[in-house]
């Protein structure tokens, strides 16, 4: 990602953004599944 216009506008939003895509890049968002099953599985 090119942040070279946002640095010159506004380096402290570049920063932010910069460090938001290096915390995306590095890291791994586990989402939970649903804990309870359907009737449907249940029958």
């Amino acid at each position: 990602m090119q942040l070279r216009h946002i640095n010159k506008t506004d380096p402290k939003v570049a920063k932010l953004v910069a460090a938001e895509v290096k915390r995306r890049r590095a890291t791994i968002n586990l989402i939970p599944s649903e804990n309870l099953a359907s009737a449907s599985v249940l029958m």
